[in-house]
């Protein structure tokens, strides 16, 4: 039996869980960055490491196990910023249940692969994802499919702006109470190390907010 679950897979209470990635060292968007932000450093090094000796590619995942619960780095495109091709699901979702028992995986949740930043339609891909992975099911693992829209990111601000001075007169430390991202006016954030900055919830870069976005007004204060 596979479970489907409406919620944050980060939440999950699983031995793995499963972030669809690239062969190419880039973790920019989606629910990607999320594990980028959340997991840190050292694991987005081995992930790198993987993708440059080839050990993560296209029909082969790889397991990360320094963290808990277990990530399992899971290829659905060959390069960044492109769509997801259902072969290249199918090829390492085979791979996965030729191989989870050897790997001792007994629990995994997914996330609804390649229908995010990869583009697919999940009327496709979810009888995909169950053709294979009910048999893993029947074998005594236990599978989630988390069916959640868009990654939850990492922060959370949940009262919304009550004015434009809300969003820029504040002094403390980020995501401030009451902040919305001034493209879409989300009130979540996601941490992006590198950058040192906080970006809007919705993964897109182009809503990164730095924390004095209108230097004009500061200059006018």
């Amino acid at each position: 039996m596979i479970y489907y679950e409406r919620g944050d897979i980060f939440e999950a209470k699983t031995q793995v869980i499963v972030n669809p990635v690239n062969c190419k060292e880039v973790m920019g968007k989606g629910l990607a960055a999320a594990f980028k932000a959340r997991y840190g450093a050292a694991y987005f090094a081995a992930y790198q490491h993987d993708c440059r000796n080839g050990r993560l590619r296209i029909g082969r995942p790889t397991l990360y196990t320094n963290v808990t619960p277990w990530i399992m780095n899971f290829p659905t495109k060959q390069d960044p910023g492109q769509p997801s091709r259902i072969e290249y699901i199918e090829q390492s979702l085979h791979y996965f249940a030729a191989n989870w028992q050897k790997a001792g995986i007994t629990s995994i949740a997914f996330p609804r692969l390649g229908t995010g930043q990869g583009k697919l339609s999940w009327e496709i891909i979810k009888p995909i994802m169950a053709r294979y992975l009910a048999p893993v099911a029947a074998q005594g693992c236990i599978v989630y499919i988390y069916i959640y829209d868009e990654p939850r990111p990492l922060f959370e601000v949940t009262a919304p702006a009550s004015s434009q001075d809300d969003l820029i007169d504040y002094d403390g430390p980020y995501p401030p109470p009451r902040r919305a991202c001034y493209i879409c006016g989300q009130t979540s954030w996601i941490w992006d190390p590198e950058k040192n900055l906080y970006q809007c919830g919705s993964g897109d870069p182009e809503h990164e907010e730095e924390r004095r976005r209108n230097e004009a007004w500061w200059e006018a204060r």
